[in-house]
């Protein structure tokens, strides 16, 4: 093979001739490597850009259901409108064991604005249009301004009272380390005492429902526990009614009591 290019490219040949054959070997090249290259770069190009929108529009739904905890309001998508928990004895410690389920996150109007989101994004990927992506962000990201409040603990929980303290799903307090154990609502403490004192004084409660004037407010209230010489909280469970959330606080105090008195039995 090489004594034939040799020969065909002798320097005895005319130097016309030599060009015509590099032109021809040039034409031949661009015939078929470079239309063989342009169908692999044009297949590969496509299938690169169509992965681009697959991972564009996967990152745009996992960051909210991950990231922001979405996840927990998908979860708790068929629970009731009202939270809920149940106190029972705890054989195995002798103490109470208190299971708490969160309401759902209000579905209106988040359920609308995600369907046409998710079908504006649907479109995008069938179609790679900017302006499809960007209608889904625009819907996506107002429903989860109605629904993400509150969605890191809106969550079922099961909070352990006995001799050896008080556990949750995130800590564990010895039970004579406990200052105090409060309703919240977005780090704000709930009371029905007036906030002013008089006839015409408002109460924590009353305001909250003034300001945030949504159902969704009304569904994230928060049960908090501290410890002594720290002024950090751990929150209890979260996503509740507040109606539930005050009898939570009540009911897990008197079983901090009742296993309190048997350490000195």
């Amino acid at each position: 093979m090489s004594e034939f290019i040799d020969k065909l490219m002798s320097k005895d040949r005319p130097l016309w001739q030599r060009l015509l054959l590099w032109l021809v070997i040039i034409f031949l090249l661009f015939n078929t490597v470079g239309v063989a290259l342009f169908f692999v770069f044009e297949i590969f190009g496509r299938y690169f850009s169509k992965l681009f929108v697959l991972i564009l529009a996967g990152a745009t739904l996992a960051i909210p259901i991950w990231r922001w905890h979405l996840k927990n309001v998908l979860q708790t998508w068929g629970n009731p409108s009202v939270s809920v928990f149940t106190r029972r004895e705890d054989p195995a410690t002798g103490g109470y064991l208190f299971d708490v389920q969160p309401a759902r996150a209000t579905r209106t109007p988040a359920i609308f604005l995600f369907a046409v989101g998710v079908f504006f994004l649907f479109s995008f990927i069938l179609i790679s249009s900017v302006w499809f992506y960007i209608l889904s962000l625009i819907f996506i990201g107002v429903g989860c301004s109605f629904v993400l409040p509150g969605a890191r603990y809106r969550k079922p929980t099961r909070v352990s009272v006995s001799k050896q303290g008080i556990e949750g799903n995130d800590f564990s307090l010895p039970l004579a380390s406990i200052a105090e154990i409060k309703v919240v609502h977005n780090g704000l403490v709930v009371a029905e005492d007036p906030i002013m004192p008089g006839p015409n004084g408002v109460s924590v409660s009353s305001m909250l429902g003034r300001h945030w004037g949504h159902r969704q407010a009304e569904r994230d209230y928060c049960v908090e526990i501290r410890a002594e010489g720290n002024s950090e909280p751990y929150v209890l469970a979260g996503g509740l009614t507040l109606d539930c959330a005050t009898a939570l606080v009540e009911d897990m105090n008197k079983a901090i009591d009742e296993v309190s008195q048997t350490l000195f039995v």
